[in-house]
């Protein structure tokens, strides 16, 4: 083997590689990209989050509302997370007795905080920013006005004053 050819196969395998200022302008660009993708991801995120938890209080509102119209009143006000059993065939319990996509838990509220009846996030772990786009999509947009409210511990859906 001669120094020559050597030579000529080191320099071929050199420039098959990388360098590192190209290895180092990729990351940079992805890096870049992520942190422009980030805020839209998170958007995202709360938006779906408080669709569903929207979602979730209109579903269980309609069926609080149902029973109540077929039986002349509501049933009593238990406690976070659990879902009186008059309720069962009006409301899917397994929903209603699961963590909210917000955190916490739901709640049947009866003659609580000032209202006849609502069901309530009690406890959510989202930050108050959530909750403020849901009461945009199903309300005023005000936290302290209209069917959806912040309340002590939580946010009520109101469904009757």
């Amino acid at each position: 083997m001669n120094v020559s050819s050597f030579n000529s196969s080191n320099k071929q395998r050199s420039r098959r590689a990388f360098t590192l200022v190209e290895i180092m302008t990729v990351v940079v660009i992805i890096g870049l990209l992520v942190a422009l993708a980030l805020p839209a991801f998170s958007f995202v995120r709360e938006r779906t989050i408080a669709n569903r938890v929207g979602s979730d209080l209109r579903t269980f509102a309609n069926g609080f509302e149902i029973y109540g119209a077929e039986n002349g009143g509501f049933p009593d006000d238990l406690g976070p997370g659990v879902l009186p059993n008059e309720m069962r065939g009006y409301i899917n319990e397994n929903v209603f007795e699961s963590e909210t996509p917000a955190g916490g838990r739901y709640d049947w509220d009866n003659g609580q905080f000032g209202y006849r009846a609502g069901v309530s996030v009690w406890n959510p772990t989202v930050d108050d920013d959530v909750m403020l786009k849901l009461d945009r999509a199903i309300d005023d947009g005000v936290l302290s006005s209209g069917i959806f409210r912040s309340r002590a511990g939580g946010f009520i859906y109101i469904i009757e004053f």
